[in-house]
């Protein structure tokens, strides 16, 4: 499986009012269709763009991934705007293989989109306790054999966790039955985490933001995004999928073309992360090993026996 947070408006319509804010983002279909075409296949809705032309834009996004449901190359699923709250109360399952995965996604929002008792197009607010509720109910109540949330929140260029982001995180772990935590917004990485074999990233900063600042320079605890990825096999006795590797690939030029880092200067940036998750986290800080590449690699020492993959990934360990 390959994740996207799709930070913008999904339509052919270039009409549509837009919103009075700084940045208004709107990308035509064939984008999206693009992603699915060189293996993208989950797909995050909810964030603070999606409303950037209103509730018409919401609209046009749903329908798209609808749309492209049904004629990707592969199953594809996509989870962050609903029309009602009933809809939202069902995680979206996607089929991979032998296994399912359950999959929601839930982010900061303007109050005015929030979906309501008319059946109409709009997103839930990750600060409100009742929709937060309602998006880990789904997860818990899913049968699946991984279960996925993506979470859009966070001060934006902060690296640091804000006071409750931890608990707020680790509750989609207890209570959502989660698996694997997806955070974004900020635009710089943040902590990764570790938590009796699950894994949250706390931000994975940017991949493809195309026109946004170069952030070459800025230092090695901004001016990179974070690649991650997981690697998962199933565990028999538990009939879940369980995590055994994580792999963490420093990317430079997300504003243009995103490629990895070389390799001292990605070491770098796996260093701070390393000191700027176990700073944040303590002992549930997720310790990567820094490879010849620079990338990080973590690995479970619990489940590598399942894996050819995890093996390869984690060599000798």
């Amino acid at each position: 499986m390959n994740f996207a947070n799709i930070e913008t408006v999904v339509t052919s319509q270039t009409t549509l009012p837009a919103q009075d804010k700084a940045f208004v983002f709107r990308s035509h279909p064939n984008s999206i269709l693009h992603l699915a075409d060189i293996g993208f296949n989950l797909f995050g809705l909810a964030n603070n763009h999606s409303y950037n032309h209103g509730f018409a834009g919401l609209e046009e996004t749903l329908s798209t991934f609808e749309g492209l449901a049904h004629t990707a190359p592969r199953a594809v699923a996509f989870a962050g705007i609903e029309r009602t709250r009933e809809d939202f109360g069902q995680a979206r399952i996607l089929r991979v293989g032998a296994h399912t995965v359950a999959f929601a996604a839930i982010g900061i929002m303007d109050s005015r989109f929030r979906v309501g008792s008319t059946p109409r197009a709009g997103v839930l607010n990750v600060k409100n306790q009742a929709d937060y509720d309602l998006v880990l109910k789904s997860l818990r109540e899913a049968s699946a054999d991984l279960k996925i949330l993506s979470i859009h929140t966070g001060t934006e260029m902060k690296t640091s966790l804000e006071a409750g982001q931890r608990s707020m995180f680790e509750r989609a772990l207890s209570e959502g039955d989660v698996d694997l935590v997806l955070g974004h917004h900020p635009h710089v990485v943040r902590p990764v985490q570790s938590v009796q074999g699950k894994a949250i990233f706390y931000s994975l900063g940017n991949y493809l933001m195309v026109g946004s600042a170069n952030i070459t320079g800025r230092g090695v605890d901004t001016d990179y995004g974070l690649f991650g990825r997981a690697h998962f096999a199933w565990d028999a006795s538990a009939r879940r999928l369980k995590l055994q590797a994580v792999e963490a690939i420093p990317l430079t030029d997300t504003h243009l073309q995103p490629k990895p880092l070389e390799a001292q200067a990605a070491a770098a940036r796996i260093q701070f992360l390393n000191s700027l998750s176990m700073r944040e986290l303590g002992s549930t800080a997720m310790p990567f090993r820094t490879t010849a590449m620079g990338t990080g690699v973590f690995c479970s020492r619990q489940n590598l026996a399942y894996s050819l993959r995890a093996k390869a990934v984690c060599g000798e360990e």
